[in-house]
């Protein structure tokens, strides 16, 4: 069963305000470290924002992580289907690899602070760490429009669905946020999506309103399915789908686009 919203709504914030807060860390590292070797003040203020963009790796990288394999919002294969995950995984890559020189330098040094030793910070590696700091701070604002078109669905174009990106997507949803409602041991308005994959709906008819066809290919506005999870199939229709809470717009545009590009099935 799908995660309900508030859940979903508590791991994005806490995701977001990580994002936010660390790279405000690493603006106040990179600019501390321009002067760190050769001010201890600079140092010591470099040393303390390292140790809280390292305390908020932990919120950073697990809310992340769990709403991409959680099934909080979207599907995996939602993500994966689309061209920006890839980018953004890139770039979280670079950064990654861009804080190896910062560590090898500040590390040390943390440990030096934690056991009350010197704390000498060598040019080469200042100038190494403030160098990747900088390229590091730019990563991360280059992460948030590219996380922003993501969740939009921009980029998912025709290359994408060519490959059943969209179907499969909109399988993961129903498996995920329909199915515990309308599989064979319940049927909930006589609909088993796990009998039958979701693109046998194609043509079919609403067993509760048969003149309403569930999904009408090429034409999500007359689909009573896209209808009813996107909350717009009016009060004679019923209730809106899943009962557990709302899809996001972003589900609700990926299905709603797979029915108009023809309700194809999944090709994987």
């Amino acid at each position: 069963m799908g995660a309900g919203p508030n859940l979903a709504a508590t791991v994005a914030a806490i995701h977001l305000t990580s994002v936010v807060l660390a790279t405000a860390a690493y603006l106040v590292r990179a600019v501390a470290l321009r002067g760190a070797r050769t001010s201890p003040a600079h140092l010591a203020q470099a040393l303390a924002a390292d140790l809280w963009a390292g305390l908020l790796a932990f919120p950073l990288y697990g809310a992340g992580l769990w709403r991409l394999f959680g099934g909080l919002e979207k599907p995996l294969d939602w993500y994966t289907a689309h061209p920006l995950f890839w980018t953004k995984l890139g770039l979280i890559t670079c950064l990654m690899v861009l804080e190896l020189p910062v560590q090898v330098a500040l590390f040390p040094l943390q440990v030096a602070k934690s056991r009350r030793q010197p704390l000498v910070l060598t040019d080469a590696r200042g100038r190494l760490a403030f160098g990747a700091n900088v390229a590091g701070v730019a990563l991360m604002c280059a992460l948030v429009p590219v996380a922003a078109l993501m969740a939009r669905g921009v980029g998912r174009g025709e290359t994408s669905r060519a490959h059943g990106g969209d179907a499969c997507a909109v399988e993961a949803i129903f498996q995920a946020r329909c199915v515990p409602c309308h599989a064979t041991g319940q049927r909930l308005a006589g609909l088993d999506l796990v009998g039958a994959p979701v693109h046998s709906l194609a043509g079919r008819s609403s067993s509760q309103w048969p003149d309403e066809p569930l999904v009408s290919p090429g034409a999500p506005e007359a689909s009573l399915l896209v209808r009813k999870l996107a909350g717009t199939q009016g009060s004679a229709r019923g209730a809106r789908m899943p009962l557990a809470g709302a899809l996001e717009p972003a589900g609700v545009d990926t299905v709603a686009r797979w029915v108009r590009d023809g309700a194809r099935p999944c090709e994987r």
